[in-house]
């Protein structure tokens, strides 16, 4: 005896897969392959719909037919939904992130329990256990047949997994989980007790459908209209992948670093971009502020470029918002999304507000360069080893006004990477503090001048100092003091020998400065103030530091050349510094003037091209004297 049926249930799971279908393809979900799962229990949901819409359909000829016809329809409509068992099983594998091995056991035996229960399917018109048909009779326990007997097989696997693992999520989600499979368990209870199957594919796709939607929710940015970052990644991983050509157009609105309310302004901004000037474009929205906009890139060029920048600032005029806008119609080998926006943040990092760039050519190499430098530094950083031979180390000679010779020097930084041979400091430092590696270089140069001092000591050579220049940030480490006196002390030799230069600025300013300072000062090591006139520094701050030595910059130099009011306010600059106990140096000193000016300032060094360019730390012995 079938149970009552009415298709309402099973027509509305084809449609509402079908839906989700479509959603699918209009939007651009990440497709990871926890996503593939649901894909595929989204399949087996329709197909046993179809199976059992069929059935039902023909049931009034049994008898009329092959009753094979009956057989397959029933095993095509039981299977696929303990299939779907299988594929709930196998997501939360994954979402856990279940070891692999694991994982796959897992997967092995919940199919070799399907193929099992598939197995009794197949031989119930032989052993009239589940459905069979008996003198053009259709019969079916609803409760003792293969079917019921893996339905509840499965249950119990799922509970059980969902109790153990139970504090892996999070709680809301974990409740959600729990609910709707109860609400799908008691369908299927009500519908064998109630003798109906009209919403059992019903109640299997409910769990598929949670999934979705909790896991694989809608793309939209529903305030702005936009696609997600998420979204984004898929797309160009898609477009990469079918060789697809295309132009990126970012616009940042966050340029003041506080970020926008999303308006109808901002709505009308990017609208307007996209409606006016491009053909079937994606817009994603990447940050809070920063939007992209993907379009083909064949029909676009340099004159439609100039006619949008006109079209963006009358969208500017009305709506007043600030903007970075960068066009990449070209993306120069750029394959993954990460390249994609470091590219950019590379290029918005250096422009104006209200600016706009055209990306060429000559903008890729100079990134591509700046990334090879990066991956160098990350190597260095990484092995830790103070004698890279990555790390360059030369000197300018110091030279002495009292004495008129040279016995210090400043140590001074110089990358030799095989793809570009030397690099010079202003393509590196800044790179290395933004992502944490300046402290391995400057451990490196300390270790090296080091060694330069030993053996030129051995070597009987007078040298007083060498100063190493050292980032304020590296006076926030825990470790900074003890590394470098570890450093110091590996070679014996007396710890005035080092001068640790710094530059201080206002964002860099800390309690901890000050206090390392006087620790290192106590251990006998010396600190020169270098840059003094160029940057923050002041009477007031310089005094509260335990520094030995102050660097005048070439631009104090300069200016007491081209003025006498200049010049009496440098000299009274150095006239104090000296009452109260400092040294003064001035740097940039290139021409004979230059050296009279300083010496009649009451310098007691000077530094400059006068005297010696840069040069490799071993050539320091021609401008030594031997005790």
């Amino acid at each position: 005896m079938l149970q009552i049926y009415s298709s309402m249930g099973d027509v509305a799971v084809v449609v509402l897969c079908v839906v989700l279908s479509l959603l699918k393809h209009s939007t651009y979900i990440n497709r990871t392959k926890r996503f593939r799962v649901v894909e595929i229990a989204l399949g087996l949901l329709v197909l046993s719909a179809i199976s059992n819409i069929t059935f039902y359909s023909l049931s009034h000829l049994v008898g009329t037919i092959p009753n094979v016809v009956f057989y397959v329809l029933k095993f095509t409509y039981e299977v696929p939904l303990l299939g779907v068992f299988v594929c709930f099983v196998s997501y939360l594998d994954r979402l856990l992130q279940i070891d692999k091995d694991l994982r796959h056991k897992n997967l092995f035996w919940c199919l070799t329990f399907l193929s099992f229960f598939a197995g009794l399917m197949i031989l119930s018109p032989i052993t009239k256990f589940g459905f069979h048909i008996v003198n053009g009779q259709m019969v079916n326990n609803y409760f003792l047949n293969p079917f019921a007997f893996g339905y509840v097989f499965y249950i119990a696997i799922i509970t059980y997994g969902l109790i153990r693992y139970r504090l892996f999520f999070f709680g809301r989600v974990f409740k959600c989980i729990i609910k709707v499979t109860s609400i799908s368990v008691t369908t299927v209870i009500a519908q064998a007790v109630l003798e109906n199957s009209s919403f059992i594919v019903m109640s299997f796709f409910l769990p598929v459908f949670m999934m979705y939607y909790l896991f694989h929710s809608s793309p939209y940015d529903f305030s702005i209209g936009t696609l997600n970052y998420e979204s984004f990644n898929y797309y160009i991983d898609e477009l990469n992948k079918y060789g697809k050509e295309y132009g990126l157009l970012f616009v940042n609105f966050a340029i003041t670093g506080v970020s926008i309310k999303i308006n109808l302004d901002t709505k009308k901004v990017l609208y307007g971009i996209y409606q006016k000037f491009f053909k079937n474009p994606f817009v994603f929205r990447i940050e809070d502020d920063v939007f992209c906009l993907v379009y083909e890139r064949k029909n676009f060029n340099l004159e439609k470029y100039e006619s949008l920048k006109k079209g963006f600032l009358e969208l500017y005029a009305y709506t007043k918002l600030d903007f970075k806008f960068i066009l990449i119609n070209e993306y120069y080998g750029l394959k993954t999304v990460t390249d994609i926006l470091d590219f950019y943040k590379y290029l918005a990092e250096d422009m104006l507000i209200n600016e706009f760039h055209f990306c060429k050519e000559e903008d890729f190499q100079k990134f591509a360069k700046q990334q090879y430098i990066l991956k160098e530094l990350k190597d260095i950083a990484k092995k830790d080893d103070l004698n890279d031979e990555r790390v360059l180390v030369y000197c300018q000679p110091i030279y002495n006004v009292e004495s008129k010779n040279f016995v210090t020097a400043e140590a001074l930084m110089r990358l030799n990477l095989p793809e570009l041979g030397v690099v010079y400091p202003d393509m590196f430092i800044e790179l290395a503090e933004k992502n944490g590696y300046i402290h391995t270089l400057s451990k490196i140069i300390l270790n090296k001048a080091c060694m330069v001092i030993d053996n030129l000591l051995k070597e009987n050579y007078r040298i007083d100092r060498i100063s190493i220049n050292f980032s304020m940030l590296e006076f926030k480490m825990d470790s900074f003091c003890d590394d470098v006196l570890s450093i110091i002390d590996k070679y014996g030799i007396d710890r005035d020998k080092i001068a640790i230069e710094l530059t201080e600025s206002e964002k860099n300013r800390s309690v901890s400065l000050k206090e390392k300072m006087l620790y290192l000062k106590s251990k006998g090591l010396n600190f020169y103030l270098d840059d003094y006139g160029s940057g923050y520094s002041n009477l007031e701050r310089i005094m509260e530091l335990p520094l030995d030595l102050i660097k005048f910059d070439r631009s104090l130099l300069i200016l007491s050349a081209d003025s006498n009011s200049y010049k009496y306010m440098v000299d009274n600059f150095a006239n104090v510094f000296s009452k109260l106990e400092y040294k003064v140096l001035f740097e940039g000193v290139e021409t004979e003037d230059d050296e009279n000016n300083c010496i009649n300032m009451k310098a007691n060094y000077l530094q400059g091209y006068k005297y010696s360019k840069p040069i490799p730390i071993d050539n320091l012995r021609d401008f030594l004297s031997v005790n």
